[in-house]
């Protein structure tokens, strides 16, 4: 039989609204190419394909025609409610409910809920009956008996659908206040074609008795939000967007509005800011770090807060030509001052280091190659017998002192470059100090002598420490015999070893002193070594591998000194 139809304002409305949905529909899946677009074309085109064959169902004449279109409908009517449903899991943030699993039932369902349509004439378990109503309308209109297929796909139907609204909802109530707005108009805009359709189901509101205005009511809220889709951005800046990109990010991220209060946040904002998530909505970001940060924007300077340090970057958020506000991105840059800290601390190690060099080729060039050229002219002399026995006796005394200042003096390099070593192995254990100390002592008698010196040693008995023993008899050495060289002659040097908590340790003598400016560049490479009260010579090397020495061993050297009355060098060692 072949095909007539009479055109009407409903089928018409529908044939030609459907038409720019299937164009938009295919404009959407090729051009956007996000997971979330794809999902919405499909449902657009599924609503398209729905509207179009109802169209053609109202203009047709006989009932062969309205079921062959009946059938087409269907292709749209069964995947309608799947493909929400993905829809509304991908929009927020649900897509690993997304898998094969579920779209297998939800393919299953469309297919059986489709074979039932298609071969209703068989068994009418989708409708129980179909007949041609001319009398209802001004057009022959198809009235339909519902089956129980027919009333288990509209409860699975109406049950998918809902179930995408409540997921929409429950995201409205987490979501931000500004993205609250977007999530209202997709709600709104979507709940219209379910209203209209409950009421065509449940409450016969239908014109003339049998037309579904739902393909109508999905139409007009497709292109709506089609509307919002390409004009407004409306699923651009989708709040799943914001949680999936912002919330991951490791730096800190903030949106202020034009007064300069915060609007939005991300979870790293949170933890840098150390207060609760609810002080900061419309908190005024300057409150918030207790400080100025707007005149940090666009400058060079880091905000430190809270023992970090954070590099701030902005961009501006303009409406047309008004600016609505900004976003402030926090950059933590803690680790990278900490570098620069470690680096400047490394350069001027170096320079130390470079100084200490200069120091040393200084001590080697004058200290070291005087008294052996004077060795070597005094043995010259002595060679060619031109000295008289007198003078003989009185250069051998200046030789053996000069000697004695050189060997000390090789004594104190060699420990010090020792100690600069890489790998050096401290070689910590107890010992006796008052052993120590008379070890010490013996190895200078004879300096002590040639100023009758009188050495009052004050330990207690059987006194043990914790220390590398030869680091710590280099420092007992180089602290009495600083106590020797400036010491005046007849004159007393003290030495005490108390325990307390630990063992303190101090040398004194009642020699010439130092002035508080000497006593500030006392380990300093630029503080050159004074005479001793007996003109002896010294390099100032001494009292450096004092200090290095003591601190390696987890001491600290003090120095008490007054010009003229004399200085006391103390230090603790750990008790044995």
């Amino acid at each position: 039989m072949e095909a007539s139809y009479v055109f009407n304002v409903y089928s018409l409305a529908l044939i030609f609204s459907s038409i720019p949905a299937f164009v938009l529909a295919v404009w959407i899946g090729v051009n956007r190419k996000k997971t979330l677009f794809n999902w919405y074309s499909l449902v657009l085109l599924a609503a398209a394909i729905w509207s179009a064959a109802y169209g053609f169902e109202l203009a047709s004449l006989s009932l062969e025609q309205m079921l062959f279109w009946i059938k087409i409908e269907y292709i749209g009517i069964c995947s309608l409610p799947s493909l929400w449903l993905v829809f509304c899991f991908n929009y927020v943030g649900r897509e690993r409910w997304v898998n094969p699993y579920t779209l297998g039932i939800f393919i299953l369902y469309s297919l059986s809920t489709y074979v039932a349509v298609f071969t209703n004439t068989n068994h009418h378990l989708f409708y129980s009956s179909v007949s041609l109503d001319i009398t209802a309308g001004p057009f022959p209109l198809l009235a339909i008996e519902p089956g129980p297929w027919y009333v288990m796909h509209t409860i699975i139907f109406y049950g998918m659908v809902i179930w995408g609204y409540v997921s929409l909802f429950f995201y409205l109530g987490s979501s931000r206040a500004i993205y609250r707005k977007q999530n209202l108009i997709i709600i709104g805009s979507t709940i219209i074609p379910l209203l209209v359709n409950i009421s065509y189901v449940f409450f016969d509101m239908r014109p003339y008795g049998h037309i579904d205005l739902t393909p109508f009511a999905f139409l007009a809220t497709s292109f709506i939000l089609a509307t919002g889709l390409l004009r407004v951005g409306l699923f651009d800046l989708m709040p799943i967007a914001r949680s999936k990109i912002i919330n991951q990010m490791e730096d800190g991220f903030v949106l202020i509005d034009e007064q300069g209060r915060i609007s939005d946040f991300n979870a790293s904002f949170v933890k840098l800011s150390r207060r609760a998530e609810g002080e900061l909505l419309a908190l005024p970001l300057d409150e918030v770090f207790n400080q100025r940060v707007s005149s940090l924007l666009g400058s060079n300077d880091l905000l430190q807060y809270q023992d970090e340090h954070y590099e701030l970057s902005r961009v501006e958020i303009n409406h047309g030509t008004k600016n609505v506000g900004q976003s402030i991105l926090f950059k933590n840059v803690s680790e990278r001052v900490l570098s620069d800290i470690r680096l400047k601390e490394q350069r001027l190690e170096l320079e130390n280091l470079n100084g200490l060099k200069d120091r040393l080729f200084s001590i080697i060039a004058h200290d070291l190659r005087g008294p052996l050229r004077n060795l070597q002219e005094v043995l010259s002399l002595i060679h060619t017998n031109v000295l008289s026995d007198k003078e003989k006796e009185f250069l051998l005394k200046e030789l053996s002192r000069s000697v004695d200042q050189s060997v000390g003096l090789m004594e104190n390099l060699l420990s010090w470059a020792s100690s600069q070593q890489n790998g050096e192995n401290i070689k910590q254990h107890r010992f006796n100090l008052n052993e120590l100390f008379q070890e010490v002592l013996d190895s200078i008698k004879a300096l002590i002598g040639k100023k009758s010196l009188e050495v009052k040693l004050e330990l207690e008995p059987d006194l043990e420490v914790f220390a590398d023993r030869e680091m710590i008899k280099i420092v007992l050495r180089n602290l009495v015999g600083n106590a020797i060289k400036f010491n005046h002659q007849g004159a007393v040097i003290s030495i005490k070893g108390q325990l307390k908590d630990e063992v303190n340790i101090s040398v004194s003598d009642e020699g010439i002193g130092m002035s508080p400016e000497v006593l500030d560049q006392l380990f300093s490479l630029d503080l050159r070594s004074r005479k001793g009260t007996s003109n002896e010579e010294g390099s100032g090397l001494g009292l450096m591998l004092c200090k290095d020495f003591i601190e390696k061993n987890g001491g600290k050297l003090d120095v008490k000194s007054e010009e003229g009355k004399g200085s006391i060098f103390s230090f603790v060692l750990a008790q044995g």
